[in-house]
């Protein structure tokens, strides 16, 4: 019998999604989207969103096998890029969210008991969490823009065994030369 627990990338999109989610929440922010970096959206009204990319999705040591169960394991290594944008507004006070805050709010989320527990019942570990960076530019109406973002770098396992015959006996012949 074949078996394979294997994390796809739309896969790790929607519990990363999933995730944010959840943390808008437990902080009662409601006026804030959450979306996949690259993906498809109307440009015109965007709504105050977080985005989230892979960074990189690598293999994190040897591949192993549980002689036990007779599950071969690989670690995987992913790094999450969350970013987060929003049109400041001329009416907006001291109480609104711009993007630093929602991100610093997220950051701190991520790392808190809910946050890690969270996490772990999707099948990840928090390794690290990076440098938070600021980045500022200018639109193309030649407005200045703040996008803040800032990477974390998680841990999980990939499962497998293929279907293949018990190795019960070995012959072993010794040849002289």
């Amino acid at each position: 019998m074949q078996y394979l627990k294997f994390k796809t990338q739309n896969q790790i999109y929607a519990d990363f999604i999933n995730l944010i989610k959840t943390g808008f929440n437990e902080l009662q922010i409601f006026d804030w989207d959450v979306k996949q970096l690259y993906s498809p959206f109307q440009t015109e009204q965007l709504k105050p969103t977080v985005f989230l990319t892979i960074v990189s999705n690598i293999d994190y040591g040897a591949q192993y096998m549980d002689y036990k169960t007779r599950i071969s394991k690989q670690k995987k290594e992913l790094t999450i890029r969350f970013s987060a944008t929003r049109d400041e507004q001329f009416n907006d006070t001291v109480n609104t969210y711009n993007p630093v805050d929602i991100l610093t709010a997220l950051n701190d989320f991520v790392r808190s008991a809910i946050g890690i527990n969270s996490l772990s019942s999707m099948g990840y570990a928090q390794y690290k969490s990076q440098v938070f960076n600021i980045e500022n530019y200018i639109d193309d109406d030649e407005d200045f823009k703040t996008l803040p973002s800032f990477n974390c770098t998680y841990l999980y396992t990939n499962e497998f065994n293929y279907p293949y015959k018990k190795l019960d006996s070995f012959d072993c012949k010794i040849y002289k030369v």
